[in-house]
């Protein structure tokens, strides 16, 4: 077994050590409202926020839509708002749109060149386009914490 002196200086395949990693799942649905899942598949407490002094380093986010027409195009965006003004409507800092299947189901799986950074003073928010009276039915995104600069 490894000490825990010397796990601090492991880093993953993108340089970072294992516990800055982040998954997290919506909420009940919500498109502002996530829950982070820890390494054995449960929920780290509620409502992920970032903690101060660091930034939150989106790099992939997979989503899966469904109940939407035959063939009909889907766009899911995520906005960044302030905490301190959630009324701002925010700016939009990912998309990704789909072509649904005869079913009216699709998905797809986006990792980032670049990716967008969440401060601990923002939130995602999301939502989709299109689709007909469908709804997002499944949605990941995954990162990692890093020191603000």
């Amino acid at each position: 077994m490894l000490d825990e002196s010397v796990l601090q200086y492991m880093t993953t395949h993108m340089g970072q050590t294992p516990d800055n990693h982040v998954t997290l799942n919506p909420i009940g649905g919500s498109a502002a409202r996530f829950s982070r899942i820890g390494p054995d598949g449960l929920p780290l407490g509620s409502d992920f926020t970032v903690p101060a002094g660091q930034v939150f380093v989106v790099t992939d986010v997979d989503w899966q839509f469904g109940g939407g027409p035959r063939r009909g195009t889907v766009t899911l965006s995520i906005f960044l708002r302030p905490i301190a003004d959630p009324a701002e409507d925010g700016n939009r800092v990912f998309e990704s749109t789909i072509v649904l299947s005869n079913d009216g189901k699709g998905g797809i799986s986006e990792s980032m060149t670049s990716g967008f950074v969440v401060s601990s003073a923002g939130y995602m928010h999301v939502e989709t386009d299109g689709g007909g009276g469908g709804t997002l039915s499944h949605m990941v995104i995954r990162g990692y914490l890093c020191e603000e600069s």
